[in-house]
């Protein structure tokens, strides 16, 4: 069953615009654009921003913010560092979810 928090696109642009900035949504803009690298994007921004597993969100809302990680830009104004825990934060968080990194 899909979870009725999220319903409308708005309200993904609205939790992508903020997360875009943080430091696991820059870790991943700045990662080639792939269909993998958006899907991973999509299991930590559901994780994060939204607070469900990505599974419960609608696939027309998936669909949406993979277009929307896709026409993003790769603007990074974070520290190395800053990056660095994005990166560990993503990989937990894709880990769990997946048992696997590819």
């Amino acid at each position: 069953m899909y979870t009725t928090d999220w319903n409308t696109t708005e309200e993904i642009e609205d939790e992508f615009s903020s997360w875009k900035d943080c430091h696991t949504g820059t870790f991943h803009r700045i990662q080639k654009r792939t269909k993998a690298e958006a899907k991973r994007a999509l299991i930590v921004f559901s994780s994060l921003s939204l607070g469900v597993d990505f599974r419960d969100i609608k696939p027309v809302l998936r669909r949406h913010f993979i277009d929307l990680f896709m026409a993003s830009n790769t603007d990074c104004t974070l520290s190395k560092r800053a990056i660095k825990s994005g990166q560990k934060e993503s990989t937990e968080i894709v880990e769990y979810y997946t048992g696997y990194i590819d």
